[in-house]
């Protein structure tokens, strides 16, 4: 299963997209549905199974491509950052799932960063670092490891850690009022009586996904209109020219043909002499890849380069979408002291995200 899934979905619909892999093994029908539906069932994907792929969430589609890793019932399974963009109760039931496969006797490799769901699952735990093993330890030892430890070696949390409980706003900053959004011949994905965005601060927008998230920020930042809305900044009137998105896959945001060039695309030759591209990509850890392509890197520095690019950009509004899917604890560090930055300039920063360790470390709301 690849980290970005929309590049492993080959049919228009979920139903198809699951049965596409046995059918090419040429597998019974009867057993092709029957299998469908015991996966769909087991990762609560089975509202899903007539949408279509492209209607997705980012949430959705990593719960999709799991389940087609597991309609293929082969012997061996790899899993690439399978947790990336789920919520915790997802994430939990994905768990479940990998203990059952691993009891039926399936061979699993998962390349991940978020580790405390495999605890008591992992049989055997390597850690690369630039190439390198840096360390080989059995399950039981690598779970044993001190929190001091974990963090020399630059890893998440081995413990679950619970979503911390923070104040609502109360400063002016991004006012959103009577906003309802439909896509077309759809349901009503949104309605919103009113939220605030405070300016200087940094405000988690959470949720199950599917739920609006994602799309509240396509609104903001103009890729989406809303039927009803009104938006308003600072108590002026809002336009989307004064807002960054940092997407869920940044793939769709790389253009040129170099890193240290990606971070200054489409400024002006005045702002850039403002720029220090390269102090930019310093900060997080990409100063050895500025002559690299963007598409060259893993998924992880990709997510850090778009990063590299809001830095640069001297926006009002910031949108950062679940940008520390597919990063280890250093980069979830460097990361979040981006987002202060930019939050102590009086920017509005808001952060889409399941991961309860980058709310605990940096938002304030």
């Amino acid at each position: 299963m690849f980290q970005n899934p929309r590049t492993q979905f080959y049919t228009t619909h979920v139903r198809q997209e699951l049965a596409f892999g046995p059918e090419n093994l040429g597998r019974d029908p009867q057993e092709i549905c029957a299998r469908i539906d015991e996966v769909a069932a087991e990762l609560g994907i089975a509202d899903l199974l007539e949408s279509r792929v492209t209607q997705l969430s980012g949430g959705q589609m990593q719960r999709v491509a799991c389940a087609v890793a597991m309609c293929n019932n082969t012997s061996l399974i790899v899993f690439d950052e399978p947790t990336a963009n789920l919520s915790a109760d997802v994430i939990d039931q994905l768990a479940t799932l990998i203990a059952r496969l691993k009891a039926d006797g399936h061979t699993i490799i998962i390349a991940e960063h978020r580790l405390s769901f495999l605890s008591g699952i992992a049989d055997r735990v390597y850690c690369f670092d630039k190439g390198n093993i840096a360390l080989t330890a059995t399950g039981e030892e690598f779970y044993a490891t001190s929190d001091e430890e974990r963090k020399q070696l630059g890893l998440r949390s081995l413990v679950p850690v619970p979503m911390p409980q923070l104040p609502e706003p109360a400063e002016d900053g991004l006012e959103i009022s009577n906003l309802t959004f439909a896509y077309r011949h759809g349901n009503t994905v949104l309605n919103i009586n009113h939220v605030l965005f405070p300016a200087g601060k940094i405000t988690a927008l959470l949720g199950p996904c599917g739920s609006g998230k994602s799309t509240l920020a396509r609104i903001v930042c103009g890729l989406e209109k809303a039927k009803h809305a009104s938006i308003t900044l600072g108590g002026q009137k809002f336009t989307s020219r004064d807002a960054y998105l940092v997407m869920q896959d940044p793939t769709r945001q790389l253009f040129s043909d170099t890193v240290i060039d990606e971070v200054t695309l489409g400024t002006t030759k005045a702002e850039k002499q403002h720029i220090d591209a390269h102090a930019i990509l310093a900060e997080l850890d990409l100063a050895e890849h500025e002559s690299d392509h963007p598409q060259a890197l893993s998924g992880g520095q990709r997510q850090r380069l778009v990063i590299a690019t809001a830095l640069a950009a001297n926006k009002k509004v910031y949108i950062f979408d679940e940008p520390t899917s597919g990063v280890g604890y250093k980069h979830l560090v460097a990361i979040s002291r981006v987002m202060r930055k930019l939050a102590d300039t009086g920017a509005v920063v808001i952060v889409i995200t399941h991961d309860a360790e980058l709310v605990t470390e940096v938002a304030d709301h």
